[in-house]
Protein backbone atom coordinates (compact mmCIF):
# COMPACT_ATOMS: atom_id res chain seq x y z
CA UNK A 1 0.00 0.00 0.00
CA UNK A 2 2.84 2.42 0.92
CA UNK A 3 4.49 1.98 -2.70
CA UNK A 4 1.46 2.83 -4.12
CA UNK A 5 0.61 5.97 -2.37
CA UNK A 6 4.42 6.64 -3.57
CA UNK A 7 3.83 5.84 -6.77
CA UNK A 8 0.79 7.83 -7.34
CA UNK A 9 1.82 10.97 -5.40
CA UNK A 10 5.46 10.72 -7.98
CA UNK A 11 2.71 10.37 -10.96
CA UNK A 12 1.22 13.54 -9.48
CA UNK A 13 4.34 15.38 -9.66
CA UNK A 14 5.79 14.42 -13.31
CA UNK A 15 1.82 15.49 -14.30
CA UNK A 16 2.01 18.85 -12.60
CA UNK A 17 5.54 19.57 -14.24
CA UNK A 18 4.04 18.27 -18.04
CA UNK A 19 1.71 20.79 -16.97
CA UNK A 20 3.40 24.18 -16.08
CA UNK A 21 6.16 22.93 -18.89
CA UNK A 22 3.49 23.55 -21.56
CA UNK A 23 -0.18 24.11 -20.75
CA UNK A 24 -1.40 23.85 -24.00
CA UNK A 25 0.41 20.29 -24.80
CA UNK A 26 -1.16 19.10 -21.61
CA UNK A 27 -4.74 20.20 -22.36
CA UNK A 28 -4.36 18.78 -25.59
CA UNK A 29 -3.24 15.23 -24.45
CA UNK A 30 -6.21 15.35 -21.44
CA UNK A 31 -8.65 15.71 -24.59
CA UNK A 32 -7.18 13.14 -26.62
CA UNK A 33 -7.56 10.88 -23.53
CA UNK A 34 -11.20 11.97 -23.26
CA UNK A 35 -11.53 10.96 -26.79
CA UNK A 36 -10.04 7.50 -26.23
CA UNK A 37 -6.61 8.23 -27.76
CA UNK A 38 -5.13 6.89 -24.78
CA UNK A 39 -2.05 5.90 -26.63
CA UNK A 40 -1.34 9.35 -28.15
CA UNK A 41 -2.20 11.31 -25.05
CA UNK A 42 0.42 9.19 -22.61
CA UNK A 43 3.05 9.65 -25.08
CA UNK A 44 2.94 13.13 -24.97
CA UNK A 45 2.49 13.26 -21.53
CA UNK A 46 5.47 11.14 -21.10
CA UNK A 47 7.94 13.04 -23.10
CA UNK A 48 6.52 16.81 -21.31
CA UNK A 49 7.44 14.63 -17.71
CA UNK A 50 10.72 12.89 -18.58
CA UNK A 51 12.59 15.99 -17.63
CA UNK A 52 10.59 16.42 -14.53
CA UNK A 53 13.49 16.49 -11.26
CA UNK A 54 10.39 13.12 -9.94
CA UNK A 55 10.77 11.57 -13.42
CA UNK A 56 13.98 9.04 -12.50
CA UNK A 57 11.99 8.48 -8.71
CA UNK A 58 9.02 7.10 -10.46
CA UNK A 59 11.33 4.92 -12.91
CA UNK A 60 13.23 3.71 -10.22
CA UNK A 61 9.80 2.73 -8.57
CA UNK A 62 7.78 1.64 -11.80
CA UNK A 63 10.71 0.74 -14.26
CA UNK A 64 14.02 -0.45 -12.82
CA UNK A 65 15.00 -4.07 -13.38
CA UNK A 66 14.83 -6.43 -10.73
CA UNK A 67 17.33 -9.55 -10.10
CA UNK A 68 19.59 -10.43 -13.47
CA UNK A 69 19.42 -13.89 -14.91
CA UNK A 70 20.70 -16.40 -12.44
CA UNK A 71 23.80 -18.28 -14.14
CA UNK A 72 23.99 -22.37 -13.63
CA UNK A 73 27.82 -22.05 -14.55
CA UNK A 74 30.31 -21.33 -11.82
CA UNK A 75 30.11 -17.90 -10.66
CA UNK A 76 33.08 -15.92 -11.83
CA UNK A 77 34.89 -13.85 -9.33
CA UNK A 78 34.80 -10.09 -9.64
CA UNK A 79 37.70 -7.84 -6.81
CA UNK A 80 36.88 -4.43 -6.12
CA UNK A 81 39.37 -2.07 -6.33
CA UNK A 82 38.26 1.00 -3.95
CA UNK A 83 40.71 4.03 -4.35
CA UNK A 84 40.69 5.95 -0.79
CA UNK A 85 42.11 9.84 -1.83
CA UNK A 86 42.46 13.26 1.11
CA UNK A 87 38.52 14.01 0.43
CA UNK A 88 37.43 10.23 1.14
CA UNK A 89 35.66 9.83 4.95
CA UNK A 90 34.90 6.86 6.78
CA UNK A 91 31.25 7.01 6.63
CA UNK A 92 31.80 7.14 2.35
CA UNK A 93 34.22 4.31 2.73
CA UNK A 94 31.83 2.57 4.67
CA UNK A 95 28.63 3.00 2.19
CA UNK A 96 31.09 1.83 -0.15
CA UNK A 97 31.91 -1.53 1.85
CA UNK A 98 28.15 -2.22 3.22
CA UNK A 99 26.90 -1.80 -0.57
CA UNK A 100 29.58 -4.42 -2.31
CA UNK A 101 28.14 -6.79 1.08
CA UNK A 102 24.50 -5.86 -0.85
CA UNK A 103 26.01 -6.84 -3.96
CA UNK A 104 26.85 -10.07 -3.06
CA UNK A 105 29.10 -11.30 -4.85
CA UNK A 106 32.59 -10.14 -4.39
CA UNK A 107 35.07 -11.92 -2.19
CA UNK A 108 38.47 -9.99 -2.88
CA UNK A 109 38.85 -5.80 -2.20
CA UNK A 110 41.87 -3.88 -2.75
CA UNK A 111 41.59 -0.75 -1.11
CA UNK A 112 44.22 1.47 -1.70
CA UNK A 113 44.65 4.41 0.76
CA UNK A 114 47.41 5.95 1.00
CA UNK A 115 46.94 8.50 3.51
CA UNK A 116 45.42 6.25 6.02
CA UNK A 117 42.43 7.02 6.14
CA UNK A 118 41.20 2.93 6.77
CA UNK A 119 43.22 2.67 10.32
CA UNK A 120 40.16 3.21 12.33
CA UNK A 121 38.21 0.73 9.82
CA UNK A 122 37.38 -2.05 12.68
CA UNK A 123 37.26 -5.80 10.79
CA UNK A 124 33.90 -6.83 11.15
CA UNK A 125 32.82 -3.65 8.65
CA UNK A 126 35.32 -5.58 5.91
CA UNK A 127 32.50 -8.18 6.50
CA UNK A 128 32.62 -11.58 4.31
CA UNK A 129 35.41 -9.96 2.27
CA UNK A 130 39.34 -10.87 1.66
CA UNK A 131 40.44 -7.20 2.30
CA UNK A 132 44.04 -5.97 1.69
CA UNK A 133 45.09 -2.43 2.69
CA UNK A 134 47.56 -0.77 0.40
CA UNK A 135 49.68 2.63 0.74
CA UNK A 136 52.25 2.43 -1.89
CA UNK A 137 51.36 2.68 -5.47
CA UNK A 138 53.72 0.47 -6.53
CA UNK A 139 52.61 -2.33 -4.48
CA UNK A 140 49.36 -1.70 -6.06
CA UNK A 141 50.61 -2.24 -9.79
CA UNK A 142 52.02 -5.43 -8.44
CA UNK A 143 48.81 -6.46 -6.53
CA UNK A 144 47.52 -5.61 -9.65
CA UNK A 145 49.73 -7.96 -11.68
CA UNK A 146 48.94 -10.72 -9.33
CA UNK A 147 44.89 -10.71 -10.39
CA UNK A 148 46.13 -11.13 -14.26
CA UNK A 149 43.68 -12.39 -16.33
CA UNK A 150 40.75 -12.09 -13.34
CA UNK A 151 38.05 -9.24 -13.57
CA UNK A 152 38.23 -6.15 -11.23
CA UNK A 153 35.56 -3.34 -10.54
CA UNK A 154 37.14 -0.02 -10.18
CA UNK A 155 35.37 2.63 -7.82
CA UNK A 156 36.27 5.60 -5.60
CA UNK A 157 35.16 5.70 -1.98
CA UNK A 158 32.38 6.91 -1.54
CA UNK A 159 30.48 5.39 -4.69
CA UNK A 160 28.17 2.42 -4.34
CA UNK A 161 27.32 -0.70 -6.20
CA UNK A 162 23.83 -1.66 -7.30
CA UNK A 163 22.76 -4.43 -5.47
CA UNK A 164 22.08 -6.21 -8.85
CA UNK A 165 25.29 -5.10 -10.18
CA UNK A 166 27.49 -7.75 -9.78
CA UNK A 167 24.99 -10.29 -10.90
CA UNK A 168 23.98 -8.12 -14.20
CA UNK A 169 28.05 -8.48 -14.82
CA UNK A 170 27.83 -12.00 -14.38
CA UNK A 171 25.30 -12.54 -16.33
CA UNK A 172 27.20 -10.52 -19.18
CA UNK A 173 30.05 -12.31 -18.77
CA UNK A 174 28.38 -15.52 -19.59
CA UNK A 175 26.64 -14.18 -22.56
CA UNK A 176 29.36 -13.05 -24.31
CA UNK A 177 30.70 -15.09 -27.06
CA UNK A 178 33.60 -13.73 -27.57
CA UNK A 179 36.54 -12.67 -25.19
CA UNK A 180 35.84 -9.50 -23.75
CA UNK A 181 38.18 -7.08 -21.42
CA UNK A 182 35.84 -4.25 -20.64
CA UNK A 183 32.03 -4.21 -19.52
CA UNK A 184 30.19 -1.29 -18.25
CA UNK A 185 26.93 0.26 -16.97
CA UNK A 186 25.24 3.38 -16.18
CA UNK A 187 25.21 5.30 -13.25
CA UNK A 188 23.47 7.49 -11.44
CA UNK A 189 24.25 10.11 -8.50
CA UNK A 190 23.39 9.38 -4.79
CA UNK A 191 23.81 11.61 -1.50
CA UNK A 192 24.84 11.05 1.59
CA UNK A 193 21.47 9.77 2.61
CA UNK A 194 21.51 7.75 0.15
CA UNK A 195 18.55 9.71 -2.64
CA UNK A 196 19.58 8.59 -6.20
CA UNK A 197 19.42 11.03 -9.00
CA UNK A 198 20.84 12.39 -12.53
CA UNK A 199 21.02 8.70 -14.27
CA UNK A 200 23.24 8.62 -17.04
CA UNK A 201 21.95 6.40 -19.28
CA UNK A 202 24.74 5.97 -21.72
CA UNK A 203 25.24 4.73 -25.20
CA UNK A 204 26.82 1.19 -26.37
CA UNK A 205 30.40 1.47 -26.75
CA UNK A 206 31.51 4.82 -29.15
CA UNK A 207 35.15 5.20 -29.64
CA UNK A 208 34.84 8.75 -30.57
CA UNK A 209 32.57 10.02 -28.10
CA UNK A 210 35.00 8.04 -25.43
CA UNK A 211 38.31 10.48 -27.22
CA UNK A 212 36.07 13.57 -25.60
CA UNK A 213 34.03 11.74 -22.23
CA UNK A 214 35.11 9.22 -20.11
CA UNK A 215 32.38 7.75 -19.33
CA UNK A 216 33.49 4.29 -18.32
CA UNK A 217 35.85 5.45 -15.11
CA UNK A 218 34.80 4.01 -12.32
CA UNK A 219 31.46 2.33 -13.74
CA UNK A 220 32.85 -0.46 -15.40
CA UNK A 221 35.04 -4.16 -14.51
CA UNK A 222 37.82 -5.14 -16.13
CA UNK A 223 40.22 -8.38 -16.88
CA UNK A 224 43.26 -7.49 -15.74
CA UNK A 225 46.05 -7.49 -18.28
CA UNK A 226 49.72 -6.82 -16.91
CA UNK A 227 51.10 -5.08 -19.72
CA UNK A 228 48.13 -2.68 -19.00
CA UNK A 229 48.85 -1.87 -15.83
CA UNK A 230 49.88 2.07 -16.38
CA UNK A 231 53.65 3.19 -15.11
CA UNK A 232 52.86 6.43 -13.91
CA UNK A 233 51.91 7.59 -11.30
CA UNK A 234 48.55 6.63 -8.69
CA UNK A 235 48.54 10.61 -7.07
CA UNK A 236 45.49 11.16 -9.44
CA UNK A 237 43.15 7.57 -9.16
CA UNK A 238 40.75 9.17 -11.77
CA UNK A 239 43.72 9.58 -14.49
CA UNK A 240 45.02 5.82 -13.38
CA UNK A 241 41.93 3.43 -14.25
CA UNK A 242 41.41 5.92 -17.35
CA UNK A 243 45.14 4.77 -18.55
CA UNK A 244 44.55 1.18 -17.47
CA UNK A 245 40.62 1.22 -19.60
CA UNK A 246 42.47 3.05 -22.66
CA UNK A 247 45.54 0.70 -23.08
CA UNK A 248 43.16 -2.59 -22.03
CA UNK A 249 40.94 -1.06 -25.12
CA UNK A 250 44.29 -0.40 -27.65
CA UNK A 251 45.98 -3.65 -26.84
CA UNK A 252 43.35 -5.82 -27.62
CA UNK A 253 41.22 -4.17 -30.09
CA UNK A 254 38.14 -5.37 -27.86
CA UNK A 255 34.62 -2.88 -28.17
CA UNK A 256 33.61 -2.41 -24.27
CA UNK A 257 30.13 -4.46 -23.87
CA UNK A 258 27.50 -2.43 -22.40
CA UNK A 259 25.19 -3.42 -19.46
CA UNK A 260 21.86 -0.66 -19.94
CA UNK A 261 21.09 -0.90 -16.93
CA UNK A 262 22.35 1.31 -13.39
CA UNK A 263 25.01 -0.45 -11.90
CA UNK A 264 26.85 2.08 -10.45
CA UNK A 265 25.62 4.98 -7.92
CA UNK A 266 28.26 7.92 -7.84
CA UNK A 267 29.13 10.78 -5.08
CA UNK A 268 30.35 12.75 -8.07
CA UNK A 269 30.61 12.39 -11.69
CA UNK A 270 33.69 13.91 -13.89
CA UNK A 271 33.66 12.52 -17.80
CA UNK A 272 36.96 14.45 -18.74
CA UNK A 273 39.05 13.55 -22.03
CA UNK A 274 39.69 9.79 -22.24
CA UNK A 275 41.20 10.02 -25.89
CA UNK A 276 44.94 10.47 -24.74
CA UNK A 277 45.43 7.01 -23.63
CA UNK A 278 43.52 5.40 -26.91
CA UNK A 279 45.86 4.09 -29.67
CA UNK A 280 46.94 4.79 -33.48
CA UNK A 281 43.42 2.92 -34.12
CA UNK A 282 41.41 5.72 -33.10
CA UNK A 283 43.41 8.86 -34.07
CA UNK A 284 41.40 11.61 -36.22
CA UNK A 285 43.23 13.06 -39.66
CA UNK A 286 43.54 16.37 -40.49
CA UNK A 287 41.18 17.66 -43.70
CA UNK A 288 43.21 16.48 -47.39
CA UNK A 289 43.20 19.52 -48.92
CA UNK A 290 44.15 18.24 -52.07
CA UNK A 291 40.62 16.05 -52.65
CA UNK A 292 38.01 18.07 -54.22
CA UNK A 293 34.60 18.35 -52.96
CA UNK A 294 31.73 18.85 -55.35
CA UNK A 295 28.93 20.84 -53.54
CA UNK A 296 25.43 20.16 -54.19
CA UNK A 297 22.73 22.77 -53.84
CA UNK A 298 19.39 21.61 -54.99
CA UNK A 299 16.70 25.25 -55.04
CA UNK A 300 13.89 26.35 -56.68
CA UNK A 301 13.10 30.11 -56.98
CA UNK A 302 13.99 31.44 -52.91
CA UNK A 303 16.39 34.18 -54.31
CA UNK A 304 17.62 35.34 -50.80
CA UNK A 305 17.65 32.22 -49.16
CA UNK A 306 19.94 31.07 -52.33
CA UNK A 307 22.22 33.75 -52.57
CA UNK A 308 22.84 33.45 -48.55
CA UNK A 309 23.47 30.23 -49.20
CA UNK A 310 25.89 30.38 -51.58
CA UNK A 311 28.00 33.76 -50.44
CA UNK A 312 29.05 31.55 -47.61
CA UNK A 313 30.13 29.03 -49.48
CA UNK A 314 32.36 31.40 -51.83
CA UNK A 315 33.60 32.34 -48.19
CA UNK A 316 34.52 29.02 -47.09
CA UNK A 317 38.32 28.31 -45.99
CA UNK A 318 38.88 24.68 -48.01
CA UNK A 319 40.54 25.45 -51.67
CA UNK A 320 39.43 22.05 -53.97
CA UNK A 321 35.50 22.64 -54.69
CA UNK A 322 33.28 23.19 -57.07
CA UNK A 323 29.34 24.16 -56.81
CA UNK A 324 26.24 22.09 -58.87
CA UNK A 325 22.95 24.12 -58.97
CA UNK A 326 20.56 21.83 -59.24
CA UNK A 327 17.91 24.52 -60.70
CA UNK A 328 14.32 22.85 -60.42
CA UNK A 329 11.99 24.86 -62.86
CA UNK A 330 12.84 28.58 -60.85
CA UNK A 331 10.59 31.18 -62.30
CA UNK A 332 11.64 34.43 -60.46
CA UNK A 333 12.71 36.53 -61.90
CA UNK A 334 15.12 37.45 -59.55
CA UNK A 335 16.41 33.65 -59.18
CA UNK A 336 16.80 33.34 -62.62
CA UNK A 337 19.22 36.27 -63.02
CA UNK A 338 21.03 35.66 -60.16
CA UNK A 339 21.49 31.97 -61.33
CA UNK A 340 22.69 32.97 -64.87
CA UNK A 341 25.37 35.66 -62.78
CA UNK A 342 26.87 32.00 -61.12
CA UNK A 343 27.04 30.27 -64.39
CA UNK A 344 29.44 33.24 -65.42
CA UNK A 345 31.46 32.87 -62.26
CA UNK A 346 31.86 29.52 -62.62
CA UNK A 347 29.24 27.59 -60.87
CA UNK A 348 27.83 24.37 -62.73
CA UNK A 349 24.10 24.64 -63.25
CA UNK A 350 21.63 21.56 -63.94
CA UNK A 351 18.31 22.11 -64.99
CA UNK A 352 15.63 19.56 -63.46
CA UNK A 353 12.40 19.59 -64.73
CA UNK A 354 9.03 17.45 -63.60
CA UNK A 355 7.86 16.74 -59.92
CA UNK A 356 10.71 17.58 -56.83
CA UNK A 357 11.84 14.36 -56.19
CA UNK A 358 15.41 14.86 -53.73
CA UNK A 359 16.83 11.70 -54.35
CA UNK A 360 16.67 11.63 -58.35
CA UNK A 361 17.93 15.66 -58.36
CA UNK A 362 20.92 14.58 -56.76
CA UNK A 363 21.54 11.36 -58.04
CA UNK A 364 21.82 13.11 -61.25
CA UNK A 365 23.77 16.01 -60.24
CA UNK A 366 26.51 13.09 -58.49
CA UNK A 367 26.71 12.04 -62.17
CA UNK A 368 27.95 15.27 -62.88
CA UNK A 369 30.38 16.05 -60.23
CA UNK A 370 34.43 15.85 -60.80
CA UNK A 371 35.34 15.60 -56.99
CA UNK A 372 36.40 12.74 -55.19
CA UNK A 373 34.10 13.62 -52.26
CA UNK A 374 29.83 15.19 -52.31
CA UNK A 375 28.71 17.61 -50.38
CA UNK A 376 24.56 17.51 -50.16
CA UNK A 377 24.06 20.86 -49.32
CA UNK A 378 20.50 22.83 -48.66
CA UNK A 379 19.74 26.25 -50.13
CA UNK A 380 17.87 27.07 -46.85
CA UNK A 381 21.82 26.59 -45.23
CA UNK A 382 23.96 29.64 -43.66
CA UNK A 383 27.27 29.50 -42.87
CA UNK A 384 28.63 30.59 -39.37
CA UNK A 385 32.61 30.18 -40.07
CA UNK A 386 34.61 29.95 -43.23
CA UNK A 387 36.06 26.52 -41.81
CA UNK A 388 33.01 24.59 -41.74
CA UNK A 389 33.80 22.21 -44.64
CA UNK A 390 37.24 21.61 -43.77
CA UNK A 391 35.87 20.42 -40.53
CA UNK A 392 33.51 17.89 -42.19
CA UNK A 393 36.62 16.84 -44.36
CA UNK A 394 38.42 15.70 -41.77
CA UNK A 395 35.81 13.10 -40.64
CA UNK A 396 34.75 12.29 -44.21
CA UNK A 397 37.93 11.32 -45.73
CA UNK A 398 38.60 8.54 -43.16
CA UNK A 399 38.28 4.93 -44.08
CA UNK A 400 36.02 3.86 -41.30
CA UNK A 401 33.37 7.16 -41.78
CA UNK A 402 30.48 6.93 -44.70
CA UNK A 403 28.79 9.80 -44.20
CA UNK A 404 29.47 13.12 -41.84
CA UNK A 405 27.30 15.61 -40.72
CA UNK A 406 27.12 19.45 -38.91
CA UNK A 407 25.42 20.63 -36.23
CA UNK A 408 22.37 22.64 -37.52
CA UNK A 409 21.00 25.34 -35.39
CA UNK A 410 17.49 27.13 -36.21
CA UNK A 411 17.67 30.81 -36.26
CA UNK A 412 16.50 31.36 -32.77
CA UNK A 413 19.91 28.96 -31.40
CA UNK A 414 18.23 25.67 -30.25
CA UNK A 415 19.67 22.85 -32.19
CA UNK A 416 18.02 21.48 -35.37
CA UNK A 417 20.36 18.52 -36.05
CA UNK A 418 23.02 17.04 -33.69
CA UNK A 419 23.01 13.43 -35.71
CA UNK A 420 20.17 10.86 -36.01
CA UNK A 421 18.78 9.18 -33.77
CA UNK A 422 16.92 5.58 -35.43
CA UNK A 423 13.92 4.66 -33.70
CA UNK A 424 12.61 7.85 -32.01
CA UNK A 425 8.83 7.72 -33.15
CA UNK A 426 8.85 4.44 -34.57
CA UNK A 427 11.26 5.98 -37.68
CA UNK A 428 13.90 8.44 -36.81
CA UNK A 429 14.57 11.77 -35.33
CA UNK A 430 17.15 14.70 -34.81
CA UNK A 431 19.14 13.96 -31.78
CA UNK A 432 18.99 17.15 -28.98
CA UNK A 433 16.39 18.88 -31.36
CA UNK A 434 15.14 22.26 -29.70
CA UNK A 435 17.47 22.23 -27.37
CA UNK A 436 19.20 25.13 -26.83
CA UNK A 437 22.98 25.68 -27.96
CA UNK A 438 24.02 27.11 -25.07
CA UNK A 439 22.71 24.43 -22.61
CA UNK A 440 24.78 21.28 -22.56
CA UNK A 441 21.88 18.54 -23.88
CA UNK A 442 22.25 15.64 -22.06
CA UNK A 443 25.40 15.17 -20.71
CA UNK A 444 27.12 17.49 -23.56
CA UNK A 445 26.77 15.09 -26.44
CA UNK A 446 25.41 17.86 -28.78
CA UNK A 447 28.99 19.28 -28.24
CA UNK A 448 31.06 16.24 -28.97
CA UNK A 449 32.32 14.86 -32.10
CA UNK A 450 30.66 11.31 -32.34
CA UNK A 451 29.36 8.39 -34.25
CA UNK A 452 25.95 8.26 -35.21
CA UNK A 453 23.92 5.41 -36.91
CA UNK A 454 22.77 8.42 -39.49
CA UNK A 455 23.13 12.27 -40.29
CA UNK A 456 21.11 14.36 -42.18
CA UNK A 457 21.21 15.32 -46.01
CA UNK A 458 20.77 19.07 -45.01
CA UNK A 459 24.40 19.28 -44.83
CA UNK A 460 26.28 15.84 -45.39
CA UNK A 461 29.67 15.26 -46.99
CA UNK A 462 30.57 11.39 -47.91
CA UNK A 463 33.33 10.03 -50.92
CA UNK A 464 31.98 9.67 -54.08
CA UNK A 465 33.07 6.47 -54.14
CA UNK A 466 31.41 5.24 -51.01
CA UNK A 467 27.97 6.92 -52.28
CA UNK A 468 28.14 5.28 -55.56
CA UNK A 469 29.24 1.31 -53.99
CA UNK A 470 26.02 1.68 -51.96
CA UNK A 471 23.64 2.79 -54.54
CA UNK A 472 23.03 6.30 -54.08
CA UNK A 473 19.62 7.82 -52.57
CA UNK A 474 16.83 5.18 -53.40
CA UNK A 475 14.62 7.23 -55.96
CA UNK A 476 11.94 4.90 -56.20
CA UNK A 477 11.08 4.24 -52.11
CA UNK A 478 12.43 7.61 -50.70
CA UNK A 479 11.78 10.41 -53.20
CA UNK A 480 11.66 13.07 -50.51
CA UNK A 481 11.74 12.03 -46.62
CA UNK A 482 14.29 10.01 -45.00
CA UNK A 483 16.53 9.54 -48.06
CA UNK A 484 19.23 10.56 -45.76
CA UNK A 485 18.70 8.09 -43.35
CA UNK A 486 18.21 4.88 -45.76
CA UNK A 487 21.30 5.95 -47.32
CA UNK A 488 23.16 6.13 -43.70
CA UNK A 489 21.81 2.70 -42.81
CA UNK A 490 23.23 1.47 -46.20
CA UNK A 491 26.80 2.77 -45.72
CA UNK A 492 26.44 1.24 -42.35
CA UNK A 493 25.45 -1.94 -43.62
CA UNK A 494 28.61 -1.56 -45.91
CA UNK A 495 30.91 -1.22 -42.80
CA UNK A 496 31.02 2.90 -42.84
CA UNK A 497 29.44 4.51 -40.10
CA UNK A 498 28.10 7.95 -39.88
CA UNK A 499 29.76 10.70 -37.86
CA UNK A 500 28.61 13.83 -36.04
CA UNK A 501 31.09 16.89 -36.43
CA UNK A 502 29.55 19.55 -33.78
CA UNK A 503 32.62 21.73 -34.57
CA UNK A 504 30.87 22.20 -38.40
CA UNK A 505 28.31 24.65 -37.15
CA UNK A 506 25.62 26.04 -39.48
CA UNK A 507 22.22 27.96 -39.40
CA UNK A 508 19.08 26.00 -40.93
CA UNK A 509 15.95 26.96 -42.00
CA UNK A 510 14.25 24.13 -42.06
CA UNK A 511 12.24 23.24 -45.16
CA UNK A 512 11.31 26.38 -46.37
CA UNK A 513 11.94 25.64 -49.83
CA UNK A 514 9.97 21.90 -50.59
CA UNK A 515 7.34 22.85 -47.61
CA UNK A 516 6.70 20.59 -44.26
CA UNK A 517 6.21 16.81 -44.83
CA UNK A 518 2.97 17.47 -42.43
CA UNK A 519 0.92 20.00 -45.09
CA UNK A 520 -1.90 18.17 -46.58
CA UNK A 521 -0.47 18.04 -49.60
CA UNK A 522 2.60 15.79 -48.55
CA UNK A 523 1.11 13.46 -46.13
CA UNK A 524 0.25 10.62 -48.69
CA UNK A 525 3.89 10.51 -49.78
CA UNK A 526 5.03 11.18 -46.30
CA UNK A 527 3.21 8.05 -44.63
CA UNK A 528 4.37 5.95 -47.74
CA UNK A 529 7.99 7.07 -47.31
CA UNK A 530 7.62 6.15 -43.45
CA UNK A 531 6.26 3.01 -43.91
CA UNK A 532 8.96 2.19 -46.37
CA UNK A 533 11.59 3.11 -44.03
CA UNK A 534 10.24 0.76 -40.78
CA UNK A 535 9.64 -1.96 -43.58
CA UNK A 536 13.27 -1.85 -45.07
CA UNK A 537 15.21 -1.54 -41.47
CA UNK A 538 13.01 -2.46 -38.86
CA UNK A 539 12.78 1.17 -37.46
CA UNK A 540 9.73 0.86 -34.83
CA UNK A 541 11.31 -2.14 -33.45
CA UNK A 542 15.37 -1.83 -33.87
CA UNK A 543 17.69 -0.60 -31.04
CA UNK A 544 19.69 2.31 -31.69
CA UNK A 545 23.28 1.62 -29.99
CA UNK A 546 23.95 5.39 -29.59
CA UNK A 547 20.85 5.99 -27.98
CA UNK A 548 19.86 3.85 -24.49
CA UNK A 549 16.63 1.70 -23.91
CA UNK A 550 15.51 3.15 -21.14
CA UNK A 551 16.03 6.82 -22.88
CA UNK A 552 11.89 7.26 -24.37
CA UNK A 553 11.56 6.60 -28.09
CA UNK A 554 8.80 9.05 -28.53
CA UNK A 555 10.95 12.40 -27.67
CA UNK A 556 14.53 13.70 -29.56
CA UNK A 557 15.37 15.11 -26.13
CA UNK A 558 17.31 12.30 -24.17
CA UNK A 559 14.13 12.21 -21.62
CA UNK A 560 13.97 9.27 -19.22
CA UNK A 561 11.09 6.79 -20.51
CA UNK A 562 8.31 6.47 -18.06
Amino acid sequence: MKRFVIVMWLRGAVLLFAFRRDPAMFLRAMIWRIRGLKVRSRNTLAVLGGQSPQAYRLWIATREPGFPPQQKDDVVEISLLVFVDTQSTQNALKATLQSASNAGATQHILLYDPNGVSSELQASEAGQFKLTVIRDGEALKGALSSLAETWVCPVMAGDRLHRNSLGFYQHAQHEMSLPKWVIYGDDDLVGDEGNRSTPYFKPDWNAELYKFQDYLRFSCILRIDSSCIPGHSIAEPANFVTSMIGLTIDKHATRPTHVAQILHHRQQRIMDVAGAEIGASYRTSSAPVGEKVSIIIPTKNQYKLLKACIDGVFLTDYPNKEIIIIDHESDEQETVEYIRHLETQGVSVMKWRGIFNYSAMNNEAVKLATGSYLCFLNNDIEMTKPDWLSKLMERASRPDIGATGAKLLYPNGTIQHAGVTIGIGGAAGHAHRYCPDTSSGYFNRPHLPQYMMAVTAACMVVKKEKFEKVGGFDEVSFPVAFNDVDLCLKLGEAGWQSFYEPNAVLIHHESISRGSDMLRKNRTRFARELDTLKQKWSTDEVRDPYHNPNLSRLSEQFVIDI
